[in-house]
């Protein structure tokens, strides 16, 4: 069919996940998806990853939908490729990888994962901090 989306293959789509989120084999797969694991097996067997279960993982991980089905992140500059796991859009995954530039630390999946929710959580506390103080010079009351 003419325009059609190409559909991702199970294992294009079961490695982006396992590079993007704290999922490592099927059987936390299937908890995560709160399935039984046999039903992954016979995914894998027909070849097709169910857009349910995308939809739950991204949901679920905050990871762009286009990321795990597409390896592609669209954002407003365009299409930015996948380039090695996580959703390069998201400003604490960038911050992070500019971090381990700077100072030359390698990080493991794991490690990344971890300091990804600690600089998510300074960022939105920074955040939060900074419009209170918007709010304050504006001539607003401030609500802690």
């Amino acid at each position: 069919m003419a325009g059609s989306v190409p559909e991702p293959s199970f294992e294009e789509v079961w490695e982006r996940i396992k590079r993007a989120v704290a999922v490592k084999n099927q059987s936390q797969l299937a908890a995560v998806l709160e399935i039984k694991t046999p039903s992954i097996t016979g995914a894998k067997q027909r070849g097709i990853f169910p857009l349910a279960w995308a939809y739950k993982l991204a949901w679920t991980y905050n990871v762009s939908l286009d990321f795990l089905l597409f390896g592609v992140e669209r954002g407003k500059q365009g299409v930015v490729h996948d380039s090695g796991g996580f959703s390069y859009s998201e400003p604490a995954v960038r911050i992070i990888d500019d971090a381990m530039e700077m100072t030359g630390v390698a990080l493991s999946e794991k490690q990344k994962a971890a300091m990804l929710e600690l600089v998510r959580e300074e960022l939105k506390i920074t955040t939060v901090q900074m419009l209170r103080a918007l709010k304050r010079g504006a001539g607003g009351e401030e609500n802690p």
